[in-house]
């Protein structure tokens, strides 16, 4: 799913798709997601929209979390991720 929700212009789809792929499945074996809180959208166009977005998961059992800054874009009708940022990452007692 994440590989097919990624806009074919963003530079993530200009990865080699196996070990795109290896990578993927790779985070979620590591990481247990927990919950995901909206924090802002911002419309910048008729075709796109940023998204703040702040994700809580585990990594081997301890608390993790980051913000990040998402750009999404639509294409024919179909939004997808084009790309992200992260600008805050916390570890240890995240939540």
């Amino acid at each position: 799913y994440i590989m097919t929700s990624c806009s074919p212009n963003s530079e993530l789809t200009r990865q080699a798709p196996r070990k795109w792929s290896r990578d993927i499945a790779e985070f979620c074996d590591d990481y247990q997601f927990i919950n995901m809180e909206v924090l802002s959208t911002r419309v910048a166009g008729p075709r796109e929209t940023s998204i703040i977005f702040k994700c809580n998961m585990l990594y081997q059992g301890l608390p993790v979390n980051f913000t990040e800054r998402s750009k999404f874009v639509e294409i024919r009708g179909r939004w997808y991720y084009d790309n992200g940022s992260l600008f805050d990452i916390d570890g240890g007692d995240a939540f």
